[in-house]
C-alpha cells in the first residue's frame, strides 16, 4: 500500500528505469496516476509485463494508459482486471491506442462490464481488432451484468472485426453466465472460417480455473 500519490511516484520512475521488466499495480488507481504513467510509458522501451489488478471498475481514468500505448514500443504483455466499456474517453482510448501499437502481443481483458445502452461504445473499443497488426493473445472476461441480448451481439462483433485482422492466433472469450447454449457453436465456427490466422479459439460461460 502507497500514500496518497505512491503510485504515481512508481509510475514516473519509469520515464528513466531501463532495468525493470515485469509491473503489477495492486488497488485503486486514480487519474493523476493514469497520466503521469502515459508520460512514463512514452519514453519506456524496457517494461515488458503491465497488468492492474483490483475491484474497482477501470474507466476514464484509464484512458490516459491505453493512448500511450500509441508510442510505447516496449509492453508485449498487458492485463487489466476491471474494465467499463460503456465509458466514452476509455472506449476512444483502446480504439485509437491498441489500435495504432505495433508491440503489444497479449493482452487480457478481466471482468469487462460492457453496459446495456451504450452498444455503440463497446463496439469502438473492440474495433482495435480491424487495425491492430501485431496483438497475437486476446482473452477477454465479460461479468455477470452481461444481459442474456448482448451475448450474441458481442460474439458476432468480435467476429465481423476478426475477418480484417491478420495477426492474432489465440482467442478466449468467456461469459459468467450460462446464455451460451450449444447449437450456437456451428453458426460461430462457420462465421470464422474465413479468417487465415487464428488457431486458437475458446467460448464458454466460465473461465476453467
Amino acid at each position: 500500500s502507497f500514500t496518497v500519490g505512491g503510485g504515481a511516484v512508481i509510475a514516473r520512475a519509469l520515464k528513466t528505469n531501463t532495468a525493470l521488466k515485469c509491473l503489477a499495480f495492486v488497488g485503486h488507481v486514480d487519474v493523476v496516476f493514469c497520466e503521469v504513467l502515459l508520460v512514463a510509458l512514452q519514453s519506456n522501451s524496457t517494461l515488458q509485463e503491465l497488468s492492474f489488478v483490483g475491484s474497482a471498475r477501470l474507466c476514464s481514468w484509464l484512458s490516459p494508459s491505453f493512448l500511450a500505448l500509441q508510442s510505447n514500443y516496449g509492453l508485449t504483455e498487458l492485463s487489466i482486471n476491471g474494465v467499463h466499456l460503456s465509458d466514452k474517453k476509455l472506449s476512444t482510448a483502446m480504439r485509437l491506442g491498441l489500435g495504432n501499437n505495433s508491440t503489444l502481443k497479449k493482452l487480457k481483458l478481466l471482468n469487462i462490464e460492457p453496459g446495456d445502452n451504450d452498444t455503440c461504445l463497446w463496439r469502438e473499443a473492440l474495433s482495435f481488432l480491424r487495425t491492430n497488426a501485431a496483438l497475437k493473445t486476446l482473452e477477454m472476461h465479460f461479468d455477470c451484468s452481461v444481459k442474456k441480448s448482448r451475448v450474441a451481439a458481442i460474439r458476432m462483433e468480435v467476429l465481423a472485426m476478426l475477418l480484417g485482422n491478420e495477426s492474432l492466433e489465440t482467442l478466449y472469450i468467456y461469459m459468467a453466465c450460462r446464455e451460451i447454449r450449444i447449437e450456437d457453436y456451428p453458426a460461430f465456427v462457420a462465421a470464422i472460417q474465413p479468417n487465415t490466422t487464428l488457431k486458437t479459439f475458446r467460448f464458454s460461460y466460465y473461465p476453467p480455473f
